[in-house]
């Protein structure tokens, strides 16, 4: 857990600070990608994804039909928002 969640965080910050060249040039790489796939919401997808992963870690069991219908209700929240973005 300890890895993943430094490894989200590493990319958040190349996502945010990709231009300047701060986070060398794999991190630079990542942010041209990043945002050009994702555009405006690029910033904020992987605290997002980070969020949702530590509301799974701490759910009690993962699996039970609330936990799951949160889950696919922010899938679903994160997919309408990248065709919503597209669109315009």
């Amino acid at each position: 857990a300890l890895i993943i969640g430094v490894l989200l965080a590493f990319l958040t910050l190349s996502s945010w600070l990709g231009n300047s060249g701060l986070v060398g040039r794999f991190g630079v790489w990542f942010a041209a990608i990043n945002k050009k796939y994702f555009g405006y919401l690029s910033f904020i997808n992987l605290p997002y994804l980070a969020w949702v992963l530590f509301l799974l870690y701490k759910a009690k069991n993962p699996f039970t039909e609330i936990v799951l219908e949160k889950t696919l209700g922010h899938l679903l929240g994160i997919l309408s928002l990248l065709f919503l973005q597209s669109s315009l």
